[in-house]
């Protein structure tokens, strides 16, 4: 029999405050309950007190989650008499899985430092929408379809990080802050706040049947340029609706047949670019990039070499859905950004203009376009959605004449990650 507590509701679902950091940290994983180290030590974490149940993420018994949205506050220091805006990095770990991985199907590594924050706090993001979603909810989707409304590529929607015990997120900083660093005073420590909902299965039953893993999706550019082989991606997502398999539904870290992942990175530019011609973001020389362009430490590599080598059927079909694309305001002699396919560069014919005040991709802390110091943009939406398979792409930067210096470009994509079993008849190689 249905109780009134089984009404599902947007709810946070762990919290967790940074006080210090350790410099150059490679993946500090936070606590499920109280805190990792104490106050004065180089890792202080702790779960943001009177947020959540008990203080933990830790699921009670006979309940699944997943996490539909974030919200992140980024870490302000002063140092030497100086405001300083350290770089924070995070990635998400549901049940003690890193979904940080390389594998194409599953990639989170998401910028929360002040100027690139990511998954800024909603009352602090300004126009556009939402910043922060991961998914849409089961339950919505599946609500939807039992209500006779056609939800099409279901499985690719219902991208929130599933999970059925615990929520961590691994932290990274290359400078650090805190008690770690010499000099500093926290003046805002980073804190990490994920909504989403909670299931049982008495609230999963009756929506169950409504499930449909399978999607087929055409972008309007491979339908445009009728030349892409195969046009269309498409599969069939093999999860199962009860609170104890939600892991093996698209975004959950054990699913079976196609693999479905929220993607969302960033890429910072390693060394200078030229100073005109494309600089993608990538190290993937298939992906027309160059060994040392980005660092893969501390930002993400944004190319996708996904064209069969040398012509040959690969053993897994990879592909992105790109839905936003964001690159934050202020670089110095930033000419262009789009996208590059083996050297044909999108937009044609050199990608997205960017220049003072002329900048429909910004994300990000508002200045420079903006004078207040509080407020973010969120990613944006592409008009259409783009999406990459059976052939290889980055994403790119270009200066406007001068070169680009070593660490002022950043750029962050969100979209769909795609793994398929099967071979990929040939595509442009680009």
């Amino acid at each position: 029999m249905a109780q009134a507590r089984d009404f599902p509701v947007l709810f946070p679902l762990y919290d967790i405050t940074i006080y210090d950091l350790n410099a150059a940290s490679t993946g500090v994983q936070s606590p499920v309950t109280g805190s990792q180290g104490a106050s004065g030590d180089n890792t202080y974490i702790e779960v943001t007190a009177n947020t959540i149940p008990g203080n933990t993420s830790a699921l009670p018994s006979g309940l699944g989650a997943e996490v539909l949205f974030v919200e992140c506050i980024s870490p302000v220091v002063t140092n030497a008499g100086a405001t300083v805006y350290p770089d924070f990095q995070w990635s998400p770990q549901p049940d003690g899985v890193d979904l940080s991985s390389p594998t194409p199907a599953n990639k989170c590594f998401i910028d929360g430092s002040y100027g690139g924050n990511m998954c800024p706090p909603r009352a602090q993001t300004v126009g556009r929408q939402r910043a922060g979603i991961i998914g849409v909810s089961l339950r919505a989707l599946l609500n939807d379809a039992r209500n006779g409304k056609r939800v099409g590529a279901m499985a690719t929607k219902a991208t929130g990080w599933k999970y059925i015990s615990t929520f961590q997120a691994r932290l990274y900083s290359k400078r650090g802050w805190g008690a770690s660093v010499s000099g500093d005073t926290v003046q805002t420590p980073a804190r990490l706040i994920f909504w989403g909902e909670r299931y049982t299965d008495r609230m999963l039953a009756p929506l169950a049947a409504s499930w449909n893993g399978a999607f087929s999706i055409t972008s309007l550019r491979r339908y445009l340029e009728q030349d892409q082989v195969p046009m269309t991606l498409s599969g069939v997502q093999g999860g199962t609706v009860t609170v104890a398999d939600l892991p093996t539904l698209s975004g959950g870290y054990n699913q079976r047949g196609d693999v479905i992942f929220r993607d969302m990175r960033f890429a910072v530019n390693d060394v200078a670019t030229a100073a005109s011609s494309a600089f993608p973001l990538t190290n993937s020389q298939q992906a027309n990039g160059k060994s040392g362009n980005v660092s893969t430490s501390y930002s993400s590599d944004l190319g996708f070499p996904f064209a069969p080598v040398n012509g040959q059927p690969s053993a897994a079909k990879s592909a992105i859905i790109l839905q936003k694309l964001g690159i934050i305001p202020g670089i110095a002699n930033l000419g262009y950004f789009g996208l590059d396919f083996g050297g044909t560069l999108v937009p044609d014919p050199n990608g997205w203009p960017v220049g003072e005040n002329v900048d429909l991709f910004a994300y990000g802390q508002v200045q420079d376009l903006r004078n207040q110091s509080e407020l973010y943009y969120s990613i944006p939406d592409l008009e259409n959605e783009i999406i990459v398979y059976g052939e290889n792409a980055s994403i790119f930067v270009s200066g406007n004449g001068t070169a680009i210096a070593s660490g002022d470009a950043s750029v962050a994509e969100v979209g769909v990650a795609v793994q398929t079993s099967g071979a990929v008849a040939p595509g442009r190689q680009g």
